[in-house]
């Protein structure tokens, strides 16, 4: 029997026609995964059978629960079928929850409401949640707020508050985007498993097609708004009938394999042995030093037992690291989220101190280096353009300011030829310069931040998750572009990610990290194909693949939607 349809659905706004036409059905143990690039509709067409468009929208066609067309009808309605007939697991589990509620009441409302359970029976059934969505001490995390969880338990949390009212239908949109790989692959596996359970049909939407191919039986794509394939998920993986669902398998094929296309080794990036301890670096008021040139293969970069803590925490965030880095080389630092990464980044840029140890540029202790010498010679792109980008001014401006704020370019039209110069070399037209960051697809933006990055000439590039917040086809032109530019530019690359496949295309050697310490480095192509730590092995096993036996699709030697093409020609 059918729970959830949607026939010939539409949503406009003002502006105009943003979903069209999108026919789909659920029945009583489905799982249907709905995939697409970032603005492909996925989330809009989810909001509109949940009855949940923003303010300004609107949903034509027909919204079918149970046989009730509910389109239209009053929201007292629809708040009756969402968490008990529909449920609902968004992206972000801390914009979802409620901060200042502990997650046990999160759970206890909707049971109360649906169920009519009295107060310590919905108590006692919010444990019961906690417990079955694995969560150590369930009744404790019960009474913590959602700040006090981490985010694969806070998403956790959100899952059980979707199942509590037992839904027919769960829909789960991206609920995975936001996790590292490993705690993906659990939330992945517990909704697999409650789904057989429960029996719950599920409509999975993502833009990761191996994480939807590896849940859902079958397959609906979208783009622009519009349903362009759909079948069983072989069918769409092995016989795609569109050029878009083409280039979707073929990224999703280049981004997962892991160690096919390593670029060749450079030298270690960090000593067999612990080097000895330097000396302390000396008073403020020595004078700050202008870094010499460096040669390629010379250490440009350096840690030294570098250890950070933090007040109120028991163990220290990173833990006697040692890093080199060389000129010309590429370095990849993995781990799960909370093993130090971003940490030790920021000590590579100087915006954090270590505890103890030290970080050397150039051969010169950092914070002897004088700050805008060091600037100019070392740039980084973070993980979300949305937020490093500063809405208000322009791309051109956002590009210009640190040639203006290092004295870069003497004057205005200096300026502007570099900003030109840049932006064609992300494959953007330099009258793009007028246009502001909410003008840009995701991708797009993240191409500005890496204009900017390069707007300074550096000779250092550090890389914060830089596609960990894009789709995979887009995710996989960045790397493309990212490869093209460290090339032509001689730089030398420092890629932080929890994305094995990424750091496998980018750099020659890498370094993984697990609660504050290193557990493996050496040459990307040996550490990902033989691999001698446990947890390094278990890293590789987490990551979502497609069918081994899957064959990369022939082109037909057209430039068309489903042929992917150099990153330097994407313009728009």
């Amino acid at each position: 029997m059918t729970i959830l349809a949607a026939e010939d659905l539409s949503v406009s706004a003002p502006d105009g026609t943003l979903v069209s036409g999108v026919n789909l059905r659920l029945d009583a143990g489905d799982r249907v995964g709905l995939i697409g690039e970032s603005g492909s509709g996925k989330s809009l067409t989810a909001l509109a059978l949940l009855g949940l468009l923003p303010d300004g929208m609107r949903a034509s066609g027909r919204v079918v629960v149970d046989g009730r067309d509910l389109l239209g009808r009053p929201d007292r309605e629809w708040r009756r079928v969402r968490g008990r007939t529909l449920g609902v697991v968004f992206q972000e589990p801390l914009t979802a929850l409620d901060p200042l509620m502990p997650v046990g009441r999160q759970l206890t409302g909707p049971l109360r409401m649906h169920h009519g359970l009295n107060r310590a029976d919905a108590e006692a059934e919010a444990v019961r949640w906690l417990a079955r969505v694995h969560l150590p001490d369930p009744a404790r995390l019960a009474r913590a707020l959602p700040h006090q969880l981490s985010g694969g338990q806070r998403q956790r949390v959100a899952i059980a508050m979707a199942l509590a009212c037992r839904p027919r239908v769960l829909i789960a949109d991206e609920p995975t985007t936001a996790l590292d790989v490993t705690v993906q692959a659990q939330v992945l596996e517990l909704l697999g498993e409650l789904v057989a359970q429960t029996g719950v049909a599920l409509l999975f939407i993502s833009h990761d097609l191996p994480v939807v191919a590896g849940l859902a039986r079958d397959l609906v794509v979208m783009r622009h708004g519009r349903v362009v394939e759909s079948g069983s998920v072989d069918d769409v993986l092995r016989r795609p009938r569109s050029g878009y669902a083409r280039r979707l398998v073929r990224s999703a094929l280049a981004v997962t394999r892991l160690a096919g296309q390593a670029v060749p080794a450079g030298p270690e990036p960090t000593a067999a042995a612990a080097p000895e301890r330097p000396a302390e670096p000396g008073s403020a008021d020595q004078p700050k030093q202008t870094a010499q040139p460096t040669a390629a293969g010379d250490l440009i970069l350096t840690g030294q037992h570098l250890t950070r803590r933090y007040p109120g925490r028991p163990a220290p965030a990173l833990d006697d690291v040692d890093v080199n880095i060389r000129a010309g080389t590429s370095l990849g630092i993995v781990g799960e989220s909370g093993a130090g990464k971003s940490t030790l980044l920021r000590l590579l840029l100087g915006v954090d101190r270590p505890t103890s140890g030290q970080v050397r540029f150039a051969g010169q202790p950092l914070d002897r280096v004088d700050a805008r010498d060091f600037r100019r010679q070392v740039q980084v792109v973070f993980q979300d353009p949305r937020s490093s980008l500063d809405p208000r001014m322009s791309v051109a401006s956002i590009i210009a300011e640190p040639l203006r704020s290092l004295r870069l370019a003497p004057n205005r039209e200096e300026r502007a030829r570099r900003v030109a110069e840049v932006l064609t070399a992300v494959g953007l037209h330099p009258d793009d310069g007028r246009r502001y960051p909410h003008e840009f697809s995701g991708g797009q933006r993240q191409r500005i931040a890496i204009a900017r990055a390069l707007a300074p000439r550096p000779r250092l590039l550090l890389a914060d998750e830089p596609v960990g917040a894009l789709d995979v086809s887009v995710r996989q032109q960045i790397v493309d572009l990212l490869r093209e530019l460290v090339d032509r530019y001689g730089l030398t690359l420092v890629l932080v990610s929890h994305d094995l496949a990424v750091v496998s295309q980018l750099c020659a050697q890498v370094m993984v990290l697990r609660d504050g310490r290193v557990v493996e480095s050496g040459a990307t192509d040996r550490v990902l194909t033989e691999p001698a730590d446990a947890y390094t092995r278990m890293l590789l096993s987490a990551v979502p693949r497609l069918p081994s036996d899957l064959e990369p699709l022939s082109d037909d030697g057209r430039v068309d939607p489903g042929r992917d093409v150099p990153a330097s020609t994407l313009v728009r």
